[in-house]
Order: structure tokens, then sequence, then C-alpha cells
């Protein structure tokens, strides 16, 4: 189970909660949960502010990478 999915789980939000908080489809959001779909640095933000947690708390490097 991914962290970021973990987390939405511990702070007992649905995924309709979550992608709406958001803004983006849940079934989106079941892609990036899963490993599926990759996100940038603008939305790993997003669950940053949302879930009270650094960006690294919740993707791994993999998932997330820094454009310069």
């Amino acid at each position: 189970m991914s962290a970021l999915k973990r987390h939405r789980i511990q702070s007992n939000l649905t995924i309709e909660e979550v992608s709406k908080k958001i803004g983006i489809s849940h079934g989106y959001l079941w892609e990036i949960e899963n490993g599926r779909k990759t996100i940038g640095p603008d939305r790993a933000e997003d669950f940053s502010r949302l879930y009270g947690l650094p960006i690294h708390e919740l993707f791994t490097p993999v998932r997330f990478a820094v454009r310069e």
C-alpha cells in the first residue's frame, strides 16, 4: 500500500472526498495511489497541504522529482 493511500485511510477520508478536495477525478487518484500515474510538484504540494505532511513522507523519489 502506498504512503499516499495509507495516509488517506488513516485520515478517514474516502477516495471521492480526497479527489474532490484536490480537484481531480477519483479514478485518477486511484491510479496515483496505486502507482499507475505519476504527478508533478504542484500536485504533490496539494497532497502535502491536505494531509499536513512533508512531500517526502507521501511520495518516494521515484514517484516525485523536482525539475530544475
